[in-house]
């Protein structure tokens, strides 16, 4: 069967010269996985570039899978700082009650009762999942009929957290938001963008193409054109990453990811770094920083 792809990959005029490295790489991955997620890039008119070969597809491959480790890494971080500016919330006005409750949220919106009820449902079946797995838990959940907050914000999702803090109270949202030096409607959307990119990390899908109609306007100068759809690329994403780490943490977040691009830069043939770069959502005033 590899041989059957090596042969098709031939005949679309892909250099699979290197049959020993095709053959080992198909072995270990599936051609789905490699090349049909990762061609478009490689192509014209439904027909390779000139001097395209799998080497290059492969490095593609390896750099997107890269990539979504360096990003759920710092993702990662972000959740966690997020969980725990919650918790500090929910300790500073509920004092250690339960806070699964209706009027602890932003109610009085009607469209935000369903939500909340929904929320609160997904979050009571997580607790009951964990409590028999966690003794620790569970000793709370019995002594108090609740989790206190420190231990209820912890057990919740990505997805949780992104749906709690779109129902919290605005001032609350506020809170949590100011101290990332962000409105709660911006940190909402990028809070929503990041959720979306942790799931594409976790499940291994396609990131470096990554785009959303959830716009994130980071320029404050800047006005939406009328009749003009705006979308959050990666490296919106990227510039949401700057604001939301600590210096350090971005230092290192960046020099991870500047690491990688130099690295496939050197194993393109049919294309170049800046048409990678293109479709990341890197500006042609970044894009010269690689060349």
């Amino acid at each position: 069967m590899v041989q059957d792809i090596i042969n098709k990959l031939k005949n679309d005029g892909v250099d699979v010269s290197d049959v020993d490295f095709v053959s080992n790489v198909l072995n270990k991955y599936s051609y789905y996985s490699v090349v049909i997620k990762y061609r478009n890039i490689f192509m014209k008119d439904d027909k390779y570039r000139d001097n395209a070969s799998f080497k290059e597809i492969y490095a593609l491959f390896m750099f997107d899978g890269n990539l979504k480790l360096i990003f759920l890494k710092y993702t990662l971080l972000i959740e966690s700082v997020v969980k725990n500016r919650l918790s500090i919330l929910f300790n500073k006005k509920y004092d250690g009650k339960d806070i699964l409750v209706l009027d602890n949220f932003d109610n009085k919106n009607k469209k935000n009762i369903s939500h909340i009820n929904n929320l609160f449902k997904m979050i009571n079946e997580e607790i009951f999942k964990i409590i028999g797995k966690d003794s620790h838990i569970e000793v709370y959940y019995m002594l108090l009929g609740h989790l206190p907050p420190f231990i209820l914000v912890d057990i919740l999702t990505y997805g949780m957290v992104s749906s709690m803090y779109k129902v919290l109270k605005q001032k609350d949202r506020q809170e949590i938001s100011k101290y990332f030096n962000l409105s709660d409607k911006n940190f909402n959307k990028i809070f929503y963008n990041l959720k979306n990119i942790r799931n594409i990390c976790a499940h291994n899908m396609v990131l470096f193409t990554y785009r959303n109609d959830t716009f994130i306007n980071l320029d404050k100068g800047r006005k939406k054109l009328k009749n003009k759809v705006l979308h959050t690329s990666l490296y919106t994403i990227i510039k949401c990453l700057e604001i939301l780490l600590e210096k350090n943490e971005y230092q290192e977040f960046i020099t991870s990811v500047n690491k990688e691009i130099i690295n496939l830069s050197n194993s393109l043939t049919s294309i170049t770094i800046m048409d990678v770069l293109k479709v990341m959502g890197y500006s042609d005033e970044k894009i010269c920083e690689y060349l």
